[in-house]
């Protein structure tokens, strides 16, 4: 910071190269983009993990991340998304390894679209949603974007068995006009 002398750490990144489902792929150990001069407000509302504002790259971030994959002949880019919101944010572009995970998974988003991904998000993280009337706790399982999809049995059906079976819930003492819904 030039006006106080202070150093701040915008982006932090650790990567290795990891066999997993198949391929081998650029695996994300780590990665924090921060903006430690700005506040949290409406507009960019503090997301469960976050202690300063994010940069607003993360898809900047996972493009680069892409190219670098690419640039070293890897199969694709995975990580172990720590919370709902950045696996909701990968999803188009990136599935769970494992199939009866992403079932889970697709069923969670299709159970809680009718709220917004702040709330779902901060209700995941403080335990508040169920799973089959069960309490849900998030489950942090390998993602990845592939470039080269390894050569694998169709999991489609799998995956759909999986989100077919299940189904998610807010808990019922959960008041949500404090969540912002």
């Amino acid at each position: 910071d030039l006006d106080t002398g202070i150093e701040h750490s915008l982006v932090e990144l650790e990567v290795e190269r990891r066999q997993l489902g198949g391929g081998t792929v650029m695996f994300v150990n780590w990665l924090s983009l921060r903006n430690p001069r700005t506040q949290f407000s409406a507009l960019r509302p503090q997301l469960p993990g976050q202690n300063v504002p994010g940069l607003g790259l993360a898809k900047e971030m996972a493009h680069l991340l892409t190219l670098m994959a690419r640039r070293l002949h890897l199969d694709g880019v995975a990580f172990r998304p720590a919370w709902y919101h950045m696996a909701y944010a990968a999803r188009h572009t990136g599935r769970f390894v494992d199939p009866k995970r992403q079932g889970r998974f697709l069923a969670l988003v299709r159970d809680l679209r009718s709220i917004s991904l702040l709330t779902a998000t901060r209700l995941l993280a403080e335990g508040k949603v169920r799973l089959n009337a069960e309490p849900y706790t998030w489950e942090a399982d390998e993602m990845v974007h592939w470039l080269n999809p390894p050569a694998i049995a169709d999991e489609t059906a799998a995956i759909a068995e999986a989100s077919d079976r299940s189904h998610f819930t807010i808990d019922t003492s959960v008041d949500m006009s404090l969540h912002g819904a």
